[in-house]
């Protein structure tokens, strides 16, 4: 397979692992209201948000394995013509099912495992600082999808947005200005704004790794 029909894989099979994370994902956040969040905190019900994720990670990875099972096909189809006798891909082969079957393993539990970790960075972070139900459950929503570290950066940026501006300097009869600070609402879309960011970027270095081990 050449270098140019390679970059060609990844761009087509990337852009596909990268659309079906988005489309997941959504589903994830559509279906996780803070309400929804706010009542699973209060009945300890928490871990259905990550069987929802896992579920999730399930789809994805089988979006994955059908990359890798395109690709050698194609591999296959290739060394056909390059080799002018026939050559197929046995998918049933145990080496072959060893191999999608471990990879399936890594890829759903690296994804649970890390928005598992987010979890509880929220929950932890909530007791630490006495955090209502209500905020654990929109940081929780806020990051569903994401790594830790971007987790942690769209957390900052809520606390950034939601800090008031320094009090401008009293008027000329001593009267002092209250601090500015946003509207709830406008740091929520800001915020959301940041968390689409984040899983876009979480999405395409999902979709570039991927794509690169099912053509390499």
């Amino acid at each position: 397979v050449t270098q140019r029909r390679i970059r060609e894989l990844l761009a087509r099979e990337g852009s596909r692992i990268r659309q079906r994370f988005r489309q997941v994902m959504q589903r994830v956040k559509d279906r996780a209201t803070i309400a929804e969040l706010e009542n699973a905190l209060a009945e300890g019900r928490i871990a259905e948000v990550l069987a929802d994720v896992e579920a999730a990670a399930e789809v994805i990875a089988t979006r994955v394995e059908a990359v890798h099972l395109a690709v050698a096909h194609e591999v296959a189809d290739v060394l056909s013509a390059s080799l002018d006798k026939l050559v197929t891909y046995n998918a049933t082969n145990p080496r072959a099912v060893e191999v999608l079957q471990r990879n399936r393993i890594r890829l759903v539990q690296g994804l649970t495992d890390q928005q598992r970790e987010v979890i509880l960075d929220v929950l932890q972070a909530g007791v630490t600082n006495g955090t209502p139900p209500r905020e654990q459950a929109r940081a929780i929503r806020d990051t569903l999808g994401l790594t830790p570290k971007q987790a942690q950066a769209v957390t900052a940026y809520r606390a950034r947005l939601e800090t008031p501006d320094p009090a401008p300097e009293p008027s000329a009869d001593g009267a002092a200005a209250p601090p500015k600070g946003r509207d709830p609402a406008q740091v929520d879309r800001m915020v959301e704004r940041f968390a689409n960011r984040q899983l876009q970027i979480r999405a395409e270095a999902l979709a570039r790794t991927e794509a690169k081990a099912a053509v390499h």
